[in-house]
């Protein structure tokens, strides 16, 4: 059944998808990790390299390159602010 929800661990949330790039070097490494069953490389590489790719490749449509804020900061959003 396909009804857009990703289940894990008896939780439900909307699914999404993120293509990512990794450099030749970045595959290599993943591989080597596998067949050492180097689990710590793994965590690292995690942590060191996809993680970041996978928050850029699913920054919503309102994030903006700071070129683009045209010379204000953006805020949170949420409610206004009260005096």
């Amino acid at each position: 059944m396909n009804d857009g929800l990703a289940r894990r661990d008896g939780f439900e949330m909307p699914a999404r998808e993120a293509i990512i790039h990794l450099a030749e070097r970045d595959i290599q490494d993943v591989e080597q990790a596998v067949l050492d069953a180097d689990e710590a490389s793994a965590l690292d590489f995690l942590r060191r390299i996809l993680k970041p790719k996978v928050d850029k490749a699913i920054c919503r449509p309102r994030c903006k390159p700071v070129f683009e804020w045209g010379g204000e900061e953006p805020r949170p959003a949420g409610p206004p602010d009260r005096p």
